[in-house]
Order: C-alpha cells, then structure tokens, then sequence
C-alpha cells in the first residue's frame, strides 16, 4: 500500500495538462496539499485559457468564442464561472460575479475597467462582503446589465453617469481582499473554494488587452472568509533545454 501511494503522489508531481487552445505543459512545482493539487490538476487541464476580455485575440481569431471563455469544463460538465452584475456602473466598465454563490458570507467579484487604447485594461477579482455588496446594489438607480447574448445592446438606455454610486462600490472593495489581477475561475475542492491565478505569455491587442496566449504559471490558492488567500499549489510551464 505504500508503494502505491508513492507511485500515485510521484505521478501528481509531474502532471502536465494541456487546452484546446495551448499546450501547456505544466508541472507541479509546489504543493501544499497533494490530493487538492491533483483535483485541481483535472478540473483546470479543461480551461479554455481565456477570459470575456480577453477572448478578442486578432492574431488567433479562433482562439475561443465568448461562450468559451464563461466556462471551465470539469470531467464533460460545463460549469458557468462569470455572470454579469452590471456595465458602466459604480465605476466600471464591467462587473460580473461568480456562480459559485456566496462563501461564508463573501462573495467574489470581478471588475473591468477600461482606460483607453493605448493604457492596459483594469482586469481584477476581489472577494468582498456579500451582505455589503447587496446593500449597494440594491441602492437606485440599481444594476442596469447587458442583455445576455444580445450584441452588446443594454436592455434599457441608462439615464445615470457611469460613476453614479462609484464611492458606495470603492468602500465595499476597499473593506474586503483583491485576490488577483485578472478573472480568476472559482473551483470547490473538498468542502473548500479556491482560484486559480494564471500568468500568461500573450499579445497586446487593441483597446489595452492583453490577450493570453499560454499559460507560464499557475497558482491555486485557498480562500479564507477572516483571512487572506493561502497558496496551495503552483504549477509552472517547463523551461526549453
């Protein structure tokens, strides 16, 4: 039995996975946990290695469509990770939200903000107090989204400026912990939530994005309700002899 479970954790330590759209070729390269790493190994091989921002990649057009880039495919299950809160509202560009619900009373937000052209975009994903979050929300003239699948078309013309509640927003942020900057996808884990935070070797494309082309990095970390983030596994793409 001991041989076994040596041969099993050997097998984990040099896992390589790979996505439609790259090859990957990562390698555990620290591990707090090894069952959790191994877990999280499967789940994010099915990663389509792009976000809603960053999608729109001219060099490689059929990199991913934008429904790809809302799902993490885990073993054949699609499962929605972004939903949208609101666009050009309390200071953003964009809002979106995780379907993986509140966790302990927090919950996970991601924000875009674009600053022009030639200035990189604001790409972030916070975890903040759910209840506090609500509470703005829920203020007037409220969330206006996008229709969902329609074009970019708003389901109503907004009549406020996009910072209306903008300082309402920033303290809901500034009371609660940035996790990374990027959309990081959301996984459950043996009764436990974790991000995974990528780091990307890409093309700069119009309008300040940075669009990911493989995946250099990857570090799994565990959210704590009281506390900040705790690394839990980091996977690294191997260097070329």
């Amino acid at each position: 039995m001991r041989t076994l479970l040596l041969l099993f954790f050997s097998t984990i330590s040099n896992l390589s996975f790979a996505t439609e759209t790259t090859t990957q070729n990562l390698t555990l390269t620290y591990s707090l946990n090894q069952q959790v790493c191994h877990e999280a190994a499967l789940m994010l091989r099915h990663d389509k290695v792009c976000r809603p921002y960053d999608f729109v990649d001219r060099s490689n057009p059929k990199k991913c469509s934008p429904e790809e880039a809302e799902y993490i495919n885990i073993k054949g299950n699609p499962m929605l990770i972004f939903k949208e809160i609101a666009t050009n509202e309390y200071g953003y560009t964009q809002i979106f939200t995780t379907t993986a619900g509140d966790i302990d009373g927090y919950a996970i937000i991601y924000l875009n903000q674009f600053n022009g052209d030639n200035f990189p975009l604001t790409v972030e994903t916070w975890k903040v107090d759910a209840k506090a979050l609500n509470d703005v929300l829920a203020l007037p003239p409220g969330p206006v989204p996008y229709n969902k699948g329609g074009k970019g078309q708003r389901k109503e013309k907004a009549s406020h400026p996009k910072d209306t509640m903008a300082t309402d927003f920033s303290q809901v942020l500034n009371q609660g912990e940035k996790l990374s900057d990027d959309w990081s996808p959301i996984i459950y884990i043996n009764d436990s939530y974790y991000f995974a935070e990528r780091e990307c070797a890409g093309v700069w494309d119009y309008g300040g994005i940075y669009s990911c082309d493989k995946v250099i990095r990857l570090t799994l970390k565990k959210i704590a309700p009281e506390k900040k983030a705790v690394d839990y596994c980091q996977f690294t793409r191997a260097k070329r002899k």
